[in-house]
């Protein structure tokens, strides 16, 4: 499946379908790839101000950083539909003997690993985002720092979101040592997500006199 060949409003139409691809894996890897852009973008401008010369190398550098993870996240997009449709199409072997049975058995296995890997990438990618962000946000041009803070919220719900994805295949998963490995970096993953977020909105709230996150 090529979904990210597609427009934007034909990817927002294609997971309202009934189609189970794309699904909320892909949509977790969308939010998270338009975080590192809005991030980026927040980066650039402030790296391309003469008020802010002297920040200008790192925030290009950190700019750079975030193409690489959106790049990635893109690709996540299509990578987890496919990953899912090998499940499905696992699912959908004979098993009318016992040979039968057990090959569908171990295919069902390989499928749902691998189901559960590429959402853990989705994570992982996406905290990287989260971890320039608040950089980004407390040393932007205020003209676009809430471009920042979206991004890295963005980067969070995405992280959440794939979180849902690994979750659900360790559940029907059998390998237990597999499960807890991925269990325990998927938790690990999440709680550092929490402290970057949570950063992200202290930052934006320090620079506010009013209204605050």
């Amino acid at each position: 499946m090529d979904i990210t060949s597609q427009s934007l409003r034909d990817f927002v139409t294609s997971l309202s379908s009934v189609a189970p691809t794309p699904g909320g894996g892909s949509g977790a890897a969308a939010s998270s790839a338009m975080g590192a852009a809005l991030v980026a973008m927040a980066a650039r401008i402030t790296a391309s101000g003469k008020k802010f010369a002297d920040r200008k190398e790192r925030m290009e550098e950190l700019a750079g950083k975030l193409d690489e993870s959106r790049k990635i996240l893109v690709e996540l997009i299509d990578r987890d539909a496919a990953a899912y449709e090998a499940v499905s199409l696992a699912m959908k072997l004979p098993r009318n003997t016992e040979e039968e049975k057990a090959a569908r058995k171990a295919a069902l296995q390989v499928a749902l690993k691998h189901a559960a890997e590429v959402p853990l990438q989705t994570m992982q990618v996406s905290l990287d985002v989260l971890r320039i962000a608040p950089e980004v946000v407390q040393n932007s041009n205020p003209n676009c720092v809430t471009d920042a803070v979206s991004g890295g919220l963005l980067a969070e719900t995405g992280l959440n979101c794939a979180l849902l994805n690994v979750l659900i295949n360790l559940d029907f998963i059998d390998d237990k040592d597999f499960g807890k490995e991925i269990g325990d970096k998927s938790s690990d993953y999440r709680k550092e997500a929490c402290v970057m977020a949570n950063r992200v909105k202290c930052l934006y709230n320090l620079s506010r006199e009013g209204n605050s996150l």
